[in-house]
């Protein structure tokens, strides 16, 4: 008969283990798809642009006063000598770059084809190099144009057939006196570029060094600022105390930085809510080795009353069903990591397959979290049914049947 109790209890102990680790393996899975998302959200974004790279906007006075999508629609504020030293002068930072952008005046006319820009901007080092199909870098009196700009201007032919030629760049500005004025230059095309972000393919940006664009306000008595400085960190361990810096030296912080945050503190909170609902089956499993302990001090009574009668204490009773539920934490956790790793590498070749990405990033750090609570919750759980075989009468425990 004690034969068959231990059989039938080492099966339940084995049963409430593999049902413990499900509570645990779903956290596993929710946390570590949270963490991929993130650092798939965050290798997309640096791939884009330079990780050192802290973009610096002033903003208007009206924007000041508001937040979210509308205060980043607002233009914003041109940069004055002063505050570009102040952006230079902050910890940390080892040099700025400035940039000037013309939002919807610009037009490019080469011979009977006329086309506009939604935007003519400075180039910095920031612009991605690998972009460029076709050509150079522009240098003084040069732009780079987009594919879809370039191939207008052609005449549908090939894009690439522009460059070295020169064209007409004209801007629609207002003068000193707030009259109607325009800028006119001629330039080489000195590349074709192809932006891989879809904003950009929507909104065609002419490039061209800053001399060239300063000279052409210049000759019509018109000054013209910065309207954002690239401020570049020594590390990237320095990048969000210059972020904040900036925001307390009243300029608006990073955008791209703003974006990103908004997006991980979504994605950390649907991971919570999520890996919390998981964590439900967390508890259900503590009430499993709660139960399933307490079911084995009944049927081991008359053991516990054996163990007494030849000089256990009461201690080592507590000591024998404390670390037998420490043992299905243990085991439970072992078996929830074994299977996350499983599904994990499983999971990822799907994703890989299907999308050419792998999200579910399963780290050292999780799996050591997945072992210590599976660990923790068994050891609460079986508190009182070791306290309850502590208790028990070893006269009644050796008469119990």
């Amino acid at each position: 008969m004690a034969l068959q109790n231990m059989k039938l209890n080492a099966k339940r102990n084995v049963l409430v283990a593999l049902g413990g680790s499900i509570g645990i393996l779903s956290v596993l899975l929710m946390l570590s798809l949270g963490n991929g998302i993130t650092n798939y959200m965050n290798d997309e974004i640096n791939s884009s642009m330079d990780p050192l790279l802290v973009d610096i906007t002033k903003p208007s006075e009206e924007a000041k006063g508001m937040q979210g999508p509308e205060a980043m629609m607002l233009p914003g504020e041109t940069f004055t000598a002063a505050d570009i030293e102040t952006i230079r002068n902050i910890p940390n930072v080892d040099y700025v770059e400035t940039i000037t952008s013309i939002s919807g005046k610009s037009t490019t006319v080469y011979a009977d084809q006329t086309v506009s820009l939604t935007q003519l901007t400075t180039l910095t080092d920031a612009f991605a190099k690998e972009t460029i199909t076709a050509g150079a870098f522009p240098e003084d009196k040069e732009i780079l144009l987009p594919v879809k700009t370039a191939s207008k201007l052609s005449g549908n032919d090939s894009p690439e057939s522009l460059v070295g030629k020169s064209i007409h760049l004209y801007i629609n500005e207002m003068d000193a006196k707030h009259k109607p004025v325009t800028l006119e230059q001629e330039v080489t095309i000195s590349g074709i570029y192809e932006s891989t972000d879809p904003r950009a393919q929507m909104q065609p940006t002419g490039y061209l060094p800053a001399q060239t664009l300063e000279q052409m306000y210049a000759d019509k008595g018109i000054t013209i600022g910065p309207i954002q400085v690239n401020a570049f960190a020594t590390d990237m361990k320095y990048v969000n105390d210059i972020n904040a810096t900036a925001v307390d030296a009243g300029f608006s912080g990073s955008q791209s930085a703003k974006i990103m945050e908004r997006i991980t503190t979504y994605v950390n909170m649907a991971t919570i809510v999520l890996s919390g609902i998981a964590g439900i089956s967390l508890l259900v499993s503590g009430i499993m080795i709660l139960v399933v302990l307490y079911i084995s001090v009944v049927e081991r009574t008359k053991e516990i009353g054996i163990l007494r009668a030849i000089g256990a204490r009461k201690k080592d009773i507590k000591r024998i069903f404390f670390s037998e539920s420490a043992l299905l934490g243990v085991f439970s956790g072992i078996f929830a990591v074994l299977f996350a790793i499983v599904i994990s590498y499983v999971l990822n070749i799907f994703l890989d397959n299907a999308f050419g990405v792998k999200l579910i990033n399963l780290s050292g750090y999780y799996v050591l979290f997945g072992i210590v609570v599976s660990t923790l919750i068994s050891i609460i759980a079986g508190l009182m049914p070791s306290s309850k075989a502590a208790k028990l009468d070893p006269m009644e425990s050796l008469r119990y049947e």
